[in-house]
């Protein structure tokens, strides 16, 4: 759990080999790692469990499940992802940029909230539905790459989202535009 690293460094370097070698038996664990500031401060917090890996086979993140992790640098999301719920990643600061997986139909409210740090993210054609602040205080976002057209992005469900409507969007699923150039003579040969 969150709490166990915070007990003290010893167990924090325990909690840290447990998860290393459970790993290295293609186990897959279950941990909370919600930040706990009545057991230790941020300082102590960041130097525990900096290196997290989401199963490849994960279909859905839930509610807070990497809430606080504000040490991670970068977030490789599986490809079997379908939906990510709220405050999945709340106030993880430590990370600039996140590709969501296609496949992935639904941000949920507040999914991002908080994560200060977020200069871009690539949104997937699959998605129907980004919940309410989805990316709230979210202050540096700059750059949504969406990879369908604009005309599917208009039909997605993104009520109350200004910080993530406010950045620049970019289409990537547009289609090429097909020029067809016809030369013709005149009669004096140009």
């Amino acid at each position: 759990t969150g709490i166990t690293p915070a007990v003290s460094a010893e167990a924090a370097k325990i909690t840290e080999t447990a998860c290393r070698v459970a790993k290295e038996h293609g186990l897959t664990i279950s941990c909370d790692l919600n930040y706990r500031k009545k057991l230790w401060s941020r300082e102590e917090a960041n130097k525990a469990m900096t290196e997290l890996t989401i199963p490849a086979g994960v279909t859905s993140i839930g509610l807070q499940a990497f809430m606080n992790c504000f040490k991670v640098k970068e977030w490789i999301l599986p490809e079997k992802l379908t939906s990510i719920g709220e405050q999945a990643f709340a106030w993880c600061s430590g990370f600039s940029s996140v590709v969501i997986p296609e496949g992935v139909t639904t941000i949920d409210k507040q999914a991002f909230e908080g994560c200060s740090s977020l200069k871009k993210v690539t949104l997937p054609e699959s998605l129907t539905f980004i919940g309410e602040d989805a990316f709230f205080g979210c202050s540096s976002l700059e750059t949504v790459e969406y990879n369908g057209n604009e005309e599917q992005w208009n039909s997605i469900n993104k009520a109350y989202n200004d910080t993530l409507l406010s950045a620049n969007i970019v289409f990537l699923g547009e289609p090429e535009v097909a020029v067809d150039y016809e030369y013709y003579i005149n009669a004096d040969g140009k």
